[in-house]
């Protein structure tokens, strides 16, 4: 029959059409529903849990360091630590979700090797099947939504389904335990790796302070400093005090010469007196009132000395704030190092889900009888044809 010929048809031709073969075509639509409702009761169900997790927050003490180790220029040590920014630790934490030591661990913590469910997979399978069984959603706000399912055996009882059920609540929760088990295993891990660093660092610092403290104490002695700011400031004030008194004494001498003879008594005291203070003037010039004085410094050498003096107090205090740091963040790692404290911020656990996610029954049902119907009209429109023919 041409296609012509088909649409002229009129639906009462194909009414009498399938009056006339009612039997076969009631055979063929009921065997196929029947089929149906066969594969519908006989199918694997499948069970899916959810959960959700906190949009993960960024160790601060982490990025504090890593920010002072890059400033140190040893970002080659700093490179795990602080590296993640906020926006791409929701989706580190979601493909670490994903991850085969996720599915170790929940294949050891939930013992799947023995379960009905996985029993007759060997070990590579059963890792790919729950890696595929976990899907995982990171929305704009970083929230991170997790998805297990679990499929039945065909044909599946009360009780397989009630297990099934619950297997996926228990898969979506150990991959949670599994995701802060890792990430607080990395945490410690990072953090006894910076305070084996920092402790290499410390004694390079100390050694560099000792230094720095043992050239001092060489310098001090050596130039007979001990607080060099105090005592410039007491040459100084002795300097300028006996240049008063100098001047005074070389007023008196002068007028004195012209009022006494050169063999007069006063005359020779003054001199006396003037050439006392001339004598100490210069040995405040030179360092020193008496030859026993050890921490009298030359004022010719105090700009040279300030600089030596501050160029080592700067080491010192450089160092010795270095090292105050150092220590801190030590203690800080090693705390860190030794705490056990959750990583991951839950949301929600999963729960036990009270209902089958496939197959759904009534569109399978729906899809079903469209293609029950489509099948039958196909056998109304080829008997047609056919008798059209004969």
């Amino acid at each position: 029959m041409k296609f012509t010929e088909l649409t002229n048809t009129s639906l009462k031709e194909l009414y009498i059409t399938y009056k006339n073969n009612r039997k076969t075509a009631n055979i063929i639509f009921f065997t196929l529903l029947g089929l149906l409702i066969v594969f519908l009761i006989i199918t694997p169900f499948k069970y899916q849990a959810d959960a959700s997790i906190m949009p993960p927050k960024q160790q601060s003490g982490q990025m504090n360091f890593g920010s002072m180790l890059q400033n140190m220029n040893l970002g080659a040590m700093s490179g795990g630590l602080g590296s993640l920014q906020q926006s791409n630790l929701s989706l580190f934490y979601g493909e670490a979700l994903k991850s085969r030591s996720v599915a170790n661990y929940i294949i050891d913590k939930l013992n799947l090797r023995k379960s009905k469910f996985f029993q007759n997979y060997k070990e590579g399978q059963i890792q790919e099947i729950v890696t595929q069984s976990i899907d995982v959603l990171v929305d704009r706000s970083g929230v991170i939504y997790l998805s297990t399912y679990v499929w039945t055996d065909f044909f599946p009882n009360s009780q397989e389904k009630d297990s099934a059920a619950i297997l996926s609540s228990a898969i979506a929760n150990t991959a949670i335990e599994a995701l802060d088990f890792i990430i607080r295993q990395r945490a410690n891990n990072i953090s006894s790796k910076t305070k084996d660093f920092i402790a290499g660092e410390i004694q390079i610092y100390t050694k560099k302070l000792d230094s720095v403290q043992n050239s001092l104490e060489i310098f001090q002695t050596n130039k007979k400093v001990l607080e060099l700011e105090e005592q410039t400031k007491a040459i100084v004030s002795q300097a300028n005090e006996l240049s008063v008194e100098l001047a005074k004494a070389e007023v008196e001498l002068n007028l004195a010469k012209k009022l006494y003879s050169e063999n007069a008594q006063s005359l020779k005291v003054l001199q006396e007196n003037y050439n006392t203070l001339r004598s100490q003037f210069n040995k405040i010039q030179t360092g020193g009132l008496t030859g026993e004085d050890q921490f009298s410094i030359p004022l010719k050498d105090i700009p040279f000395l300030i600089r030596q003096y501050t160029n080592l107090i700067r080491e010192q205090k450089l160092y010795e704030q270095i090292l105050a740091y150092l220590r801190t963040t030590y203690y800080q790692e090693a705390i860190a190092e030794k705490k056990d404290v959750p990583q991951v911020d839950v949301l929600d656990w999963a729960t036990k889900p009270y209902k089958k996610n496939a197959p759904t029954y009534s569109l399978s049902i729906i899809i079903g009888l469209i293609i029950d119907f489509f099948i039958l009209s196909m056998f109304v429109i080829f008997k047609h044809s056919r008798n059209k023919l004969n």
